[in-house]
């Protein structure tokens, strides 16, 4: 169920009785040229940290406890050339609480969203300066999982020069380091005056009284900001770009980055899903059975396919003295998909495991609530018929798509030599 509650605010709601749980998702969507990555984490961490009337992380808590236990958070997401800020808010809903839940955190919901700490400066300042150390430190984390930060410094060195996806969704350490209160506020005006909204609400709900509900937040027309498509598009370069990085580690990582000319909701996108699963997404896959198994080359080794950018990511973390090997085992498997070289029990393994998984996800809340999201923000309906398209790809649709693929990247972090 669709519903503009005003131009440029859309409500989708998905009744379902499958959960004693309601998601309530407000997605804020901007260009990526647009915005500022790091400033939008700021913001979202300080929509969910506290707001006029909750002053506090403790007072705030405190309220959500006598929301019977909701959960709240703040993030940032990238959905193809959109930036999103994203507040989410689950609550156990009102057919199991009978006590009007719905409508109470509805109205924390506007209030942290229209309403938060500020002063006549910008952000409250002390709760600005916890926050900026807190994402400072969170940043500094994920550059300590030397797995993520490989694959990020991959997709830098995929995307060609002047490229917005070069800077990551979450912003730098140093950009948010740099950030001043007040720029931040000014980031959350123009998100909230600006931004394309969808709201998503899933579960054992009336429509009606989620409707009304979330008309009282009250947010004020805008004009679309996307006039064009979110998918990412560059042309093919015809060499790939190798950069190594060294550290003291004692498992290097080896990434490469195909490009793959097939998009969301494209008519290639399932057979790229199945391509995927058989190179490197599933249990099954070419990845983990020829380079983790047999030739022991790699302690993990598996692909994911990013569907709004035309690429599949390949990653592997090896013995540091095995990357030559590695590389050359991991492009053998490229070419053997391409070629037809997998057999057809592995196969119908692979499509009936992505089979499998897309039915668990429909048991997922949250799964439920990202997919509705996501064909929002692209304008196009939901798929139907996914169980019977998986399962239709042919080997030779694999291969013909596999014979596409190019290598566009390879990113290795090393270990230093003294």
């Amino acid at each position: 169920m669709d519903i503009q509650l005003v131009a440029g605010v859309d409500l989708h709601i998905i009744p379902t009785k499958q959960f004693k749980v309601t998601r309530i998702l407000v997605d804020f969507a901007a260009p990526q040229a647009m915005a500022s990555p790091s400033a939008r984490n700021l913001v979202a961490n300080l929509l969910v940290t506290s707001s006029a009337k909750y002053r506090t992380q403790t007072v705030l808590a405190r309220h959500l406890t006598s929301l019977y236990g909701a959960s709240l958070s703040g993030y940032v997401s990238r959905v193809g050339l959109a930036h999103t800020v994203r507040v989410k808010l689950s609550l156990i809903n009102d057919q199991v609480a009978k006590t009007g839940l719905f409508e109470r955190g509805s109205a924390l919901l506007k209030e942290l969203l229209f309403n938060p700490l500020v002063d006549e400066a910008g952000f409250d300042q002390e709760t600005y300066r916890l926050q900026q150390a807190n994402t400072i430190g969170t940043l500094q984390s994920w550059d300590d999982d030397k797995r993520f930060y490989a694959l990020r410094r991959l997709q830098q060195a995929y995307y060609q020069m002047g490229a917005e996806l070069k800077r990551p969704a979450s912003g730098t350490i140093d950009e948010v380091r740099a950030l001043t209160r007040d720029v931040v506020y000014q980031a959350y005006q123009r998100m909230l005056t600006y931004d394309k909204v969808n709201i998503v609400v899933v579960g054992d709900v009336d429509p009606a009284a989620v409707t009304e509900a979330m008309r009282a937040l009250d947010f004020q027309p805008r004009t679309n900001p996307f006039q064009e498509s979110l998918l990412y598009h560059q042309a093919s370069r015809p060499a790939p770009v190798v950069e190594v990085e060294h550290q003291l580690l004692a498992q290097a990582k080896l990434d490469l980055a195909y490009h793959l000319p097939a998009y969301y909701h494209q008519e290639n996108h399932v057979t790229a899903i199945v391509l995927n699963g058989l190179l490197g997404g599933t249990p099954y896959s070419m990845l983990f059975t020829n380079v983790r198994e047999k030739a022991s080359l790699a302690y993990y080794a598996s692909s994911s396919l990013r569907p709004f950018t035309g690429q599949i990511l390949v990653e592997t973390g090896i013995n540091p003295v095995d990357q030559e090997r590695a590389r050359k085992l991991i492009e053998q498997q490229v070419a053997d998909l391409a070629a037809g070289k997998f057999s057809d029990a592995q196969f119908q393994r692979v499509k009936e495991g992505l089979v499998n998984q897309y039915v668990t996800g429909l048991d997922n809340p949250n799964v439920l609530a990202q997919a509705r999201l996501t064909t929002a923000l692209m304008g196009i309906e939901l798929s139907t018929g996914v169980e019977e398209k998986l399962r239709s790809v042919t080997r030779q649709d694999v291969c013909q798509l596999a014979n596409q693929m190019n290598l566009e990247a390879v990113f290795l972090l090393d270990a230093r030599r003294n």
